[in-house]
């Protein structure tokens, strides 16, 4: 009973750290275009770009750090690095500067991802682990919808003094940080971690075909999400004419219903096995690809008035698919929280992360590209394009994990 009282507190305070980071990813996405006067939307999502970009730059070495010296020192640290960068951010317009502490914000919030995902690893038990990481997984997009959220209505009251709202932000990561530190305890030193860190290690890591298969997709899922997430609140604000905190309360909302399905999903990897649940999202993925392609053509030579009566009766169909796709993400993130080595789990995740920081950096700049070059029916197909991506590797991933078992 001891045992389950202190894992609670360890995974409740991973949870709450996760959490805090992406709100304040959330207030950020949807605050910058107010804090920042420029008329030049490359240059808006150079910064929204910022964050990732330099995540992604740091989560191999601080994959590194973790393998060799341990998750709590680096967990707390960056807790504290978040806080300051948020709060520096509040306190100037200035573009670069903004831009720096950006980028030192994406540093911060690498070392809260991996050393999380790696205690995670650590303390949840195989046969409870789907589980756990569909919290997880819900934690971070509870943490988007509770950004939008918060940010809308902030930014509702802020008038022209937008920089306070990141002050909430910083005060915020910094209840994080103290529930972590006193919660927080290194699992096993000795056993987890390794004093032999180097490039061998790391193409140890990358050289697993399993692993690689598992983190790819979330590099495409997340050139979605990046899009989306930087793009809808404008979109919402300027064309559609919402305000701030009903375009966020949407966003929020939507969300939200994702993280309760996580969950739920999450528990059956563990009932069922992680594969069953990732095929059932690679025919919810097949399936939108399918209807995508019908939309797209569709599109092409009806107005829209007159398209949506067509489309309307594949509506529930739709609805299955997408409800089948959210499958996949916690039994594949269970499924590499699994096949992660003992001693290598801070890189394993690292890579994980790199592929979240990648997508997040490349969704703004290739849907933007896309939307300018080729309009709404471009970015359709782009994502269809995706989407069909993730099929090809998700049955990859099938086929290696038979290949094994024949061989085995």
């Amino acid at each position: 009973m001891e045992d389950e009282r202190f894992l609670k507190r360890l995974l409740s305070a991973l949870y709450l750290g996760i959490f805090m980071v992406r709100l304040a990813y959330g207030v950020f996405y949807i605050s910058l275009p107010r804090h920042i006067d420029t008329d030049s939307e490359f240059m808006l999502g150079v910064l929204f770009a910022a964050p990732p970009f330099f995540e992604l730059l740091a989560v191999l070495f601080i994959g590194m750090v973790i393998d060799r010296y341990g998750r709590r020192p680096v967990l707390l640290l960056c807790l504290l690095g978040a806080t300051l960068f948020l709060g520096l951010v509040s306190v100037t317009e200035n573009f670069w500067a903004v831009f720096m502490f950006n980028s030192g914000f994406g540093i911060a919030a690498a070392g809260i991802l991996v050393s999380s995902m790696a205690l995670l690893a650590d303390y949840a038990r195989e046969e409870r682990r789907g589980r756990e990481i569909g919290i997880f997984e819900g934690s971070v997009l509870a943490g988007w919808a509770g950004g939008f959220i918060l940010g809308g209505i902030l930014l509702n009251f802020a008038g022209d003094h937008v920089g306070w709202v990141f002050v909430v932000s910083a005060m915020l990561s910094l209840a994080a940080f103290i529930y972590a530190y006193f919660n927080i305890t290194e699992p096993a030193l000795e056993s987890n971690v390794s004093k032999d860190i180097g490039l061998d290690h790391i193409r140890s890591v990358i050289k697993q075909r399993s692993v690689l298969l598992l983190v790819l997709p979330w590099f495409v899922i997340y050139v979605l999400l990046g899009g989306l997430v930087a793009f809808a609140p404008k979109v919402g604000t300027d064309t559609l004419d919402f305000s701030p905190m009903v375009m966020g309360g949407a966003m929020g909302v939507l969300i939200i219903v994702v993280v309760l399905i996580q969950r739920f999903f999450g528990s059956l990897s563990d009932r069922f096995g992680r594969m069953p649940l990732m095929l059932a999202g690679m025919v919810g993925m097949a399936g939108l690809v399918v209807l995508g392609g019908v939309g797209i053509s569709r599109a092409e030579s009806m107005a829209l008035d007159d398209l949506i009566p067509v489309l309307k009766p594949w509506l529930p169909l739709l609805g299955l698919f997408v409800l089948m796709a959210l499958a996949f993400a916690p039994a594949s993130m269970a499924s590499l929280a699994d096949e992660a080595q003992h001693r290598s789990k801070g890189i394993t995740m690292g890579l994980f992360a790199m592929a979240i920081s990648g997508g997040m950096a490349a969704g703004p700049l290739c849907l933007g590209f896309v939307s300018d070059r080729f309009g709404g029916s471009g970015v359709a197909a782009f994502v269809v394009c995706c989407m069909a991506v993730l099929v090809l590797l998700i049955i990859l991933k099938w086929r290696v994990d038979n290949t094994q078992v024949s061989s085995g």
